[in-house]
């Protein structure tokens, strides 16, 4: 009789545990391993854009031009929330954007955004900045699921 062990067998699936040995065979990837904070701003519902996204928007150097409309329509300066920072994973997500050529198909280990690309500008799944990226994530119902509870030891690293 043959047992098997299901969580062995994902894990074993997970690009993380194959990119290297198939690196020549396959597409151009970053890995980027995600923060137990980032992954609770994820599993959020509401949309608020972290921090490093309000300055990339203000940037004459931007790509794409986003508007974080929390903040600009609907703040009040008495009664202001801190909006969410993550400037390191922001820079890894940055400089990996950077590596792939400036753009980007983002994707969890499981799941791709792809229920999520009437949030971003021309609807797409192309990420050119950081902004692109937590759009899609904030916004995409399969990569939440991705992003639940650590349940397993095949994600217990930070990778999704």
């Amino acid at each position: 009789m043959l047992l098997r062990n299901i969580e062995l067998e994902k894990a074993a699936c997970m690009l993380v545990n194959w990119y290297d040995q198939f690196r020549k065979n396959t597409i151009k990837a970053q890995i980027v391993p995600v923060p137990e904070n980032v992954l609770e701003y994820l599993r959020q519902d509401l949309v608020i854009l972290p921090k490093e996204c309000s300055v990339l928007s203000s940037s004459d150097t931007s790509k794409t031009k986003h508007f974080n409309t929390y903040n600009d329509e609907f703040s009040d300066d008495e009664d202001e929330e801190e909006l969410p920072a993550f400037p390191e994973f922001s820079k890894k997500l940055s400089d990996s954007i950077e590596k792939l050529g400036g753009s980007a198909f983002l994707k969890s280990d499981w799941h791709s955004p792809k229920d999520a690309q009437w949030i971003t500008l021309g609807q797409s799944l192309k990420v050119k900045d950081i902004t692109d990226a937590y759009q899609l994530l904030k916004a995409s119902s399969f990569c939440k699921e991705d992003f639940a509870e650590r349940s397993s030891l095949a994600n217990a690293a930070g990778f999704h």
